[in-house]
């Protein structure tokens, strides 16, 4: 068995030269192709863009037309709800203002409950540290 993997070690040592410029060949016409597939993508995109830059220069295509819309309804039912709108928070403003001070001011007292409580504590950790 091993004579038979030095003979074809012997063979591809011998066409190592043929192998190498083959797989060059394959290689330089895979990369042509693939350039000519890309240019002919490239040119396709450019001549598209061309073709309808140039196909809306036609008078048809240039005629504007202009349409009047009458919104004078729309306007007044807008109206009506932003007046409905206003209203509404207007009285609802008295209660919201003195529910929000009643909780900002129990908030607060809470907040320096708490704070009083940590520093509290560490005064008895000093006081015990300290005999």
């Amino acid at each position: 068995m091993s004579q038979k993997k030095v003979d074809a070690y012997k063979a591809q040592k011998a066409n190592r030269g043929k192998n190498s410029r083959k797989e060059r060949l394959l290689f330089r016409i895979e990369a042509a192709v693939t350039i000519a597939i890309i240019a002919a993508m490239v040119i396709w995109m450019c001549y598209s863009i061309w073709d309808k830059a140039t196909s809306s220069d036609t008078p048809e295509a240039q005629t504007v037309t202009e349409t009047v819309i009458d919104t004078t309804a729309l306007d007044e039912v807008v109206a009506e709800l932003n007046a409905e709108a206003e209203a509404a928070v207007a009285e609802e403003e008295p209660e919201t203002v003195e529910e929000t001070t009643e909780e900002t001011e129990e908030e607060s007292t809470e907040a320096e409950e708490t704070a009083e409580e940590p520093a509290e504590e560490a005064a008895e950790t000093e006081e015990t540290t300290e005999e």
